[in-house]
């Protein structure tokens, strides 16, 4: 009878054949990965930190937060310096955690604090809490970064580690007063492609990789977009995460700039030259622009501000003045009538956000500023105004009065 119960418990107690000793660290691992990766992980898991990391962005790390496919090489290359910094630091203040699914929000704070005694720039410490909340979201532990408004009783300032996506400040070049075809003529006569490069980011609203690595020939895609019978420039090359877009070319000036860009440069070619490597052609470009006075220190601009004004033309051609232009909400509300639903509001901002490579409504406001909801009058519905007609009649409603909080409306 003994010996029956003894053998009951050595069942029960038996020994893992693994060698975590963690079961919860092992649980994940089985959820996480299948087949011959879960041999991998254990053995990776059974090492020190430095190799359970390693093994992770081999398998995990390169992926996207809450899509599918894989985020951009310098995304990637940022994630492992700072998650490979965290753990380091953390054995600098002597927390040596044996697994890296052991980081917990406390190990987060004291990371927060030390980071605001180091003088780390707002933006600096934002990155890695982006970084951060991607790693506890994959190891389970979502709520491990606490809401802003908690942060202050572990004496962390909420504005050191939220950014501000909405813009309060216009950027575009028209704000500053630059004279954006005089400047554009000065890079033609410095150098052809210099000025078919700002021309591609001020005519498509391009990120300047995507400028620089815009390939004219293959990027004209003629009319792709059938059911709207417009044409478009498909941007491939130097897109975040290598997701492309069709950028509509339904212009004469749009297709004059399409074909003057085939015309000199020639087939499998790109802006910058082929010649030049990725690196190479930004630094390139970025000389060639400061030479032309396109800074924060001369003009006052960065060529990025050609992207703003790109969105802001995109949505006054639709009827609709971005709100950063407007001085203040009675200035928005007086520009003209009549106003739309929110469903249009929804089409017109996806539209508008995904030309510059956004996927997400919301992100129109970095360059437009918040659609705020004017004032409601007694007798009219509820929306935001448009810009009249040449001709004085109200032109169709366009672009989004809602809210970044703001739930979209059903369907959408």
């Amino acid at each position: 009878m003994s010996d029956r119960k003894n053998q009951g418990q050595q069942q029960r107690f038996a020994k893992p054949t693994h060698a975590i000793q963690d079961p919860r660290t092992y649980d994940w691992i089985r959820q996480m990965f299948v087949g011959a990766e879960v041999h991998a992980a254990i053995v990776a898991f059974t090492r020190g930190w430095k190799q359970q990391l390693a093994f992770l962005f081999k398998t995990l790390l390169e992926r996207r937060a809450r899509r599918t496919g894989y985020v951009s090489e310098k995304t990637v290359e940022n994630r492992r310096q700072v998650l490979f910094q965290v753990f380091e630091q953390l054995r600098e203040d002597g927390i040596k955690l044996r697994y890296v699914t052991h980081l917990k929000g406390r190990h987060i704070n004291l990371l927060l604090q030390r980071w605001d005694r180091e003088g780390l720039a707002n933006s600096t410490i934002q990155e890695r809490v982006s970084h951060l909340r991607f790693f506890s979201e994959l190891i389970g532990k979502a709520g491990m970064i606490q809401p802003k408004e908690k942060m202050a009783v572990h004496g962390i300032d909420p504005k050191r580690i939220t950014s501000e996506s909405v813009t309060k400040v216009d950027k575009s070049w028209s704000a500053k007063k630059v004279d954006i075809q005089t400047i554009l003529k000065q890079a033609d006569l410095q150098d052809v492609r210099l000025g078919l490069i700002l021309r591609a980011i001020a005519a498509f609203g391009l990120r300047v990789k995507e400028a620089v690595r815009l390939p004219p020939h293959e990027a004209d895609q003629g009319s792709v977009i059938a059911t709207l019978d417009v044409e478009a420039l498909d941007v491939v090359h130097g897109t975040k995460g290598g997701r492309h877009r069709l950028v509509p070319v339904d212009t004469p000036d749009l297709r004059a700039l399409v074909d003057d860009m085939k015309r000199l440069v020639p087939p499998g070619d790109s802006l910058s030259g082929k010649h030049r490597k990725l690196d190479a052609a930004l630094r390139w470009y970025y000389r060639e622009i400061a030479k032309l006075g396109i800074t924060k220190d001369q003009l006052g601009v960065t060529s990025h501000g050609l992207r703003h004004e790109y969105v802001h033309v995109r949505l006054e051609a639709q009827g609709v003045i971005a709100p950063v232009k407007a001085r203040n909400v009675d200035e928005l509300r007086t520009v003209a009538r009549p106003k739309m639903s929110r469903k249009e509001i929804m089409v017109v901002r996806r539209a508008v956000s995904e030309s510059i490579g956004h996927s997400r409504p919301s992100m129109i406001t970095a360059y437009s500023g918040s659609f705020v909801r004017p004032p409601k009058p007694p007798t009219e519905p509820d929306g935001i105004v448009a810009l009249p007609k040449p001709d004085g009649t109200p032109s169709a409603p366009a672009a989004s009065s809602v809210q970044p909080d703001e739930q979209p409306p059903a369907g959408e």
